[in-house]
């Protein structure tokens, strides 16, 4: 086992842990992308909250080029290598690598961890979380069954709307937040950047072939940035692996006579190195991937192409500096382990855009809505989605589409959940638009009602079984059959609720997240598992009658507004 624990405060000498300070630790293995997004939660946190002690728990490969930011936020740090249970000696056996974990867990149990909150959703976490010695625990976690468990509300939220699909209108920075009970707050507004350094960073890379442009598209994006802009230079970023791709752009003919201008530092930083070098720059371009959540960091106006996977709402460079560019496809965002052998998400963006976008950008304009319908064809806009990115009135991140009038079905319901999960789980209001429908999306809405009030009426039979079930087993001799009946009754309604989710595939949100929640029933004894169960079903219609009330409320507004457009052609 390598493991490396590391205290900020002293680096020799053992904690001194004071009774009165409570002790929260953050499991994150995930990539270093992720790890900047835990970063700006757990800053905010330690901000709000600093008589905390924070503990952070990453895999060493990726946290430890991160030191020069954790410094900051954690007291201390362990870093877990992947030899943390084995090791490729010829003598080492299971017996050597349960004692490795033994001392990990001990090393931990001194801490005296008051909550552990596990931010990554994999096995590999959720077992480990497991293990580890904490009062508390958030996040997955598995149970002396082998069974996942997922006891807090937004974590569940987590394992059934982020990682089940793609309607989740919530960044994950603000969902870390939320799961560690903090009031919505905006990040630290750190001091902007007023000198002009006619320099762009460029990261044509990402860790996943779905998710980047071929090299020659990016040539041509190059190619007429310099052009267009004779006193700019680029500097292109990226790791050891993008070396190849880097040296293909630079070298390409096409910027045979502009290679000068280009700066290649591909492989030749480190993070914090990099961080210095997004300092030097006007503005960020590239793809979703680690090096945009750093200029976010840094405070540097970011433009993202989203391909493939990526789910531009969640992972969004988490700042107001922020654009997102990203196509239309049918398929997008794709899953990790779907095959694909055309890419059209990657057809669907065209490059003209992008460099009208950045021009745009470094004439120091915004991309209104304006410029998209006086600068752009719409032939170039048809088959992509551009947002700003802001914060609500409450404070919350928030995607915004730059033309209101361009909502597909699939949009309409992100906005309308942002609504509904916010206030079941946290009692936020939010206070953003409607969004505004076309015949199209009015026809969809009006179709999907029907859905939600099968929904609904299946929550209601739900109750009604479990009160069924508590009023039988309240008498002296409960009739078994009965109950049992009864049960299978619900075991039918959560049948029903998966063929309403295939009918109506935007409805999946709730019933994932109905499941999930039912999945982790709180109770000792058959009494209080139906308890929960009525309370879950009771849930469940309280999210459905609120979406269905966001549903009711637009279609007036766009019902109103159709007959004042016709009443006022009559006038005419």
């Amino acid at each position: 086992m390598n493991i490396v624990a590391r205290n900020n405060s002293e680096l020799t000498k053992p904690d001194k842990l004071k009774d009165e300070k409570k002790t929260i630790c953050v499991l994150q293995i995930t990539r270093i992308g992720d790890l900047i997004q835990t970063f700006q939660a757990c800053e905010t946190l330690k901000k709000t909250h600093p008589e905390i002690r924070l503990i952070l728990i990453a895999r060493k490969q990726f946290a430890k080029p991160l030191d020069f930011l954790s410094k900051n936020i954690f007291d201390k740090v362990y870093l877990i290598s992947s030899n943390l249970f084995f090791s490729n000696e010829k003598d080492f056996s299971l017996q050597d690598a349960k004692i490795n974990l033994d001392t990990f867990l001990t090393k931990l149990s001194e801490q005296n961890i008051s909550a552990l909150v596990n931010l990554s959703f994999s096995k590999t976490s959720g077992f480990l979380s497991s293990l580890i010695p904490a009062k508390n625990k958030l996040g997955l976690n598995y149970n002396e069954f082998g069974k996942p468990t997922i006891i807090d509300k937004w974590s569940q939220y987590i394992y059934s709307n982020v990682m089940g699909g793609s309607l989740c209108g919530l960044h994950l920075v603000e969902i870390y937040k939320l799961i560690f009970g903090l009031k919505p707050s905006q990040p630290e507004k750190r001091k902007k950047n007023t000198v002009i350094y006619e320099n762009i960073i460029i990261h044509p890379f990402s860790s996943h072939n779905k998710k980047n442009w071929k090299v020659s598209k990016w040539t041509e994006i190059i190619y007429r940035i310099l052009k267009d802009h004779p006193n700019y230079n680029i500097t292109l970023v990226g790791g050891d692996k993008d070396l190849d791709d880097s040296f293909s752009i630079i070298n390409s003919l096409t910027l045979k006579d502009l290679s000068s201008r280009i700066n290649n530092i591909t492989g030749k930083t480190s993070i914090e190195e990099l961080s210095h070098q997004l300092l030097k720059a006007d503005i960020f371009v590239g793809h979703d991937s680690m090096v945009g959540n750093l200029a976010a960091y840094c405070n540097i106006p970011t433009l993202t192409i989203s391909l493939g996977t990526v789910r531009a709402y969640e992972t969004t460079p988490y700042h107001s500096l922020a654009y997102n560019i990203s196509p239309k496809t049918a398929c997008f965002p794709c899953f990790p382990d779907e095959k694909c052998d055309t890419f059209k998400c990657h057809t669907d963006i065209p490059y003209q855009l992008i460099n009208s976008c950045i021009n745009q950008l470094l004439n120091g304009e915004s991309i209104s809505k304006s410029f998209l319908r006086e600068k752009i064809s719409p032939f170039q806009l048809s088959s992509v989605e551009i947002l700003k990115a802001n914060f609500s009135k409450n404070n919350i991140f928030l995607l915004e589409k730059i033309d209101p009038e361009d909502f597909t079905l699939k949009c309409i319901f992100r906005v309308f959940y942002r609504f509904s999960w916010l206030y079941f789980l946290s009692s936020i209001e939010e206070s953003i638009p409607l969004p505004i429908l076309n015949k199209s999306t009015y026809e969809g809405l009006l179709n999907y009602t029907k859905g939600l009030q099968n929904l609904y009426e299946l929550s209601e039979f739900g109750k009604t079984y479990s009160q069924y079930i508590l009023e039988e087993i309240s008498f002296k001799t409960p009739n078994i059959i009965k109950i049992k009946s009864l049960s299978r009754k619900i075991d039918e309604i959560d049948r029903l609720q998966i063929l309403i989710k295939n009918t109506f595939p935007l409805l999946s949100p709730i019933v994932d997240y109905f499941s999930i929640e039912k999945s982790n029933l709180a109770g000792g004894n058959i009494v209080e598992l139906t308890e929960s169960s009525y309370l879950t079903f009771q849930n469940n219609s309280h999210v459905c009658s609120m979406l269905y009330e966001l549903i009711e409320q637009t279609l007036s507004n766009y019902m109103k507004k159709t007959q004042l457009s016709l009443h006022q052609e009559v006038r005419k």
